[in-house]
């Protein structure tokens, strides 16, 4: 596993946006439920999700070809 195999850099960068997502969802600070931020926040956890199973995807035929 390396971080200049395709695919990689969508996984990481998914994993920091749902990160920085989290933030917004948990804490003292939480965005109350049925705000705006909430739900903004909820769209980006399905970009991760989407941007995460796309690299995955990507890296798994790259491993697949070796």
């Amino acid at each position: 596993m390396n971080l200049n195999d395709p695919g990689m850099g969508k996984i990481v960068g998914a994993i920091l946006v749902a990160l920085i997502a989290l933030t917004f969802v948990i804490g003292p600070d939480a965005a109350p439920v049925g705000s705006l931020i909430f739900y903004s926040v909820l769209g980006g956890f399905a970009v991760a999700l989407f941007y995460l199973v796309t690299g995955l995807r990507e890296y798994l035929a790259f491993k697949r070809k070796d």
